[in-house]
């Protein structure tokens, strides 16, 4: 789901990571392809030049082995001893010379103009016949006396072959009429030898006779007809022969492979040279590279995703970190600052930041400052406004005793009149235990019963532990004088007022609760939200909102006041403090 989400509305740092992390793979994966691309072009052009440079090379070869041989048929050709009546001479002199050609040369035989073939391999001739001498015979009847080169055919002896045929020549006459000299060649072996093609090399050699008949059978590209026992060019078109030329060109063979064919047709003898090189062949020996430009790609990959990390993290990074301390400023904790570990943009926004939250504090410390002088201020001005009716009345309830001989009250209510006289007048903390509240407001209530007799009783019931916590001066005997003033009295019976302490937690709960005339709901909320007195200024009637604002201050806003109240059953306030017994610095 948290996946889901992040890719609907991805944040900051996924963006970066993205960004950062497609425009490197994508400048590596094109740097990678275009370099590929560029050696495979560089490779292949280099490939098919040699490809041309051999075929010139085994053209020209070749075309010397003819001329040697044309030469050394012809010199041979006039030897007296080819028509000697004694066969084992001529037999002889036809062996030395084939194998002075190294047998390049399959067979090299004589026949006569009645049929009659002398040569070597003459068992061979013998056992498997020579039906091919007619047509050799015919061949030279109707043509004039030159040698010439047959196309290829399946001889009985020499296999799959051409032939030379030159006219016997002599001293004893002309040539007419006296048979020919045939030879027989090898071009399988003859390439082997003199030519610089190597047939485990990638490219495929085909040489065509003058019409399109294959010299060579060693060659994918050339098939074996059972039928007609001859070979022919298989998988090539015909017109794409015959659109190749010395410059590589890129067909696609009857299978749809691509494969490059450079082709020679210069020699005089109308054969055609041809190389044809697979794609796939001619690549296989730069597999590596794609190997290789693989492996970059990956490894470029895995750069790329940490080089992105770590842009994404010195971004994004910092902006958290700050984010996280603005939440928290925003939450109301203005102690909160930045490590300030940065020397480029990132350290000034951060340095801006803490010179912002320090003004802050202190803009927050001189605010509560303020408002503590403001309501010590208002405290004072309340002490000093003392109505003087309650002295009067307490001064007139003591002279009143005095007259009746009570000097036991007498002393006590002077006694307590000072004591409260001097707790409000003479201390000058602002934080008070909460014992020294509860004693106030004994020595306040002993007064007010004096004053109002059989009016309320006081019950204290506050845990010792209790009592260690401190308090705002002033902030418990108000709420005793609302619950004597305006919870017992105007009941104009007898009421009770209960002073108790609970523990919640890290807090002390003290309440103070009356069974006096009470109050509706909204009478109660407005206590906290404006002056809980009667409207009239003075000791007395020091308002309820005025110690829940000084708790509030003092402590925090999680303490202050909570009040309960229902019309004719009493009033209940709760003050909640902390458990603190020393004052904060």
């Amino acid at each position: 789901m948290n996946l889901m989400k992040l890719l609907r509305r991805p944040n900051l740092g996924v963006k970066i990571f993205a960004l950062a992390f497609l425009s490197i793979t994508s400048m590596i994966l094109l740097l990678g392809y275009g370099t590929q691309q560029y050696v495979y072009r560089q490779f292949t052009k280099e490939q098919t030049r040699y490809v041309s440079h051999l075929l010139e090379r085994t053209d020209l070869l070749l075309s010397q082995f003819m001329k040697d041989l044309q030469a050394n048929m012809l010199a041979l050709s006039g030897d007296e001893r080819l028509l000697s009546d004694r066969a084992d001479e001529t037999v002889k002199l036809l062996e030395n010379y084939r194998l002075f050609w190294n047998y390049d040369i399959k067979n090299l035989y004589v026949i006569t103009p009645d049929g009659r073939m002398t040569g070597t391999s003459a068992y061979l001739w013998e056992v498997k016949g020579y039906d091919h001498v007619k047509s050799l015979l015919e061949h030279d009847r109707g043509m004039p006396a030159s040698p010439y080169w047959t196309e290829p055919y399946m001889s009985p002896v020499s296999d799959y072959t051409i032939s030379y045929i030159v006219p016997l020549t002599g001293s004893k006459g002309g040539s007419g009429g006296r048979g020919v000299l045939v030879a027989d060649l090898d071009i399988q072996g003859i390439l082997a030898a003199y030519g610089d093609w190597t047939y485990t090399s990638r490219e495929d050699l085909l040489i065509l006779s003058a019409k399109g008949l294959p010299l060579t059978t060693n060659s994918p590209y050339v098939a074996y007809d059972v039928f007609s026992k001859t070979y022919n060019v298989a998988g090539l078109q015909g017109e794409l022969i015959e659109q190749a030329s010395v410059t590589p060109r890129k067909f696609r063979d009857n299978a749809g492979n691509p494969l490059y064919v450079t082709r020679l047709a210069s020699n005089k003898w109308g054969w055609q040279v041809l190389a044809v090189l697979k794609e796939s062949e001619l690549y296989k020996s730069v597999r590596w590279l794609r190997t290789y430009a693989l492996a970059i790609g990956a490894l470029g990959v895995v750069l790329s995703l940490v080089v992105s990390y770590y842009l994404t993290r010195s971004i994004v990074r910092p902006l958290r970190l700050m984010t996280g301390q603005m939440d928290k400023l925003s939450a109301g904790d203005f102690q909160t600052t930045v490590e300030n570990r940065y020397r480029d943009e990132f350290g000034v926004l951060v340095r801006t930041f803490n010179k912002m939250v320090g003004r802050i504090k202190q803009l927050m410390d001189d605010l509560v400052r303020s408002e503590k002088a403001k309501k010590h201020y208002e405290l004072k001005v309340l002490q000093s406004q003392i109505q003087p009716h309650f002295l009067y009345n307490t001064l007139n309830s003591i002279s009143y005793l005095s007259r009746r001989g009570q000097t036991d009250d007498v002393d006590r209510m002077v006694t307590s009149l000072v004591a409260l006289l001097q707790f409000h007048l003479d201390q000058i903390e602002e934080l008070v235990p909460l014992a020294q509240e509860i004693e106030g407001v004994r020595h306040y209530a002993y007064l007010m019963s004096v004053r109002f007799p059989d009016t309320f009783v006081l019950e204290l019931d506050v845990e010792e532990e209790a009592l260690a916590a401190l308090v705002p001066k002033f902030s418990v005997q108000p709420l005793v004088e609302n619950a004597v003033f305006h919870g017992i009295l105007p009941t104009q019976r007898f009421g009770s007022i209960v002073v108790t302490s609970e523990e919640a937690g890290d807090a002390y709960l003290i309440r103070i609760a009356d069974d006096g005339e009470g109050m509706s709901a909204e009478r109660a909320a407005e206590l906290l939200a404006g002056d809980s007195g009667s409207g009239k200024p003075g000791y007395y009637h020091m308002g309820v909102r005025s110690v829940h604002d000084r708790l509030a201050l003092y402590f925090g806003p999680a303490y202050g006041l909570m009040v309960e109240s229902e019309p004719g059953r009493g009033t209940a306030v709760t003050m909640r403090i902390p458990k603190r017994k020393e004052a904060a610095e």
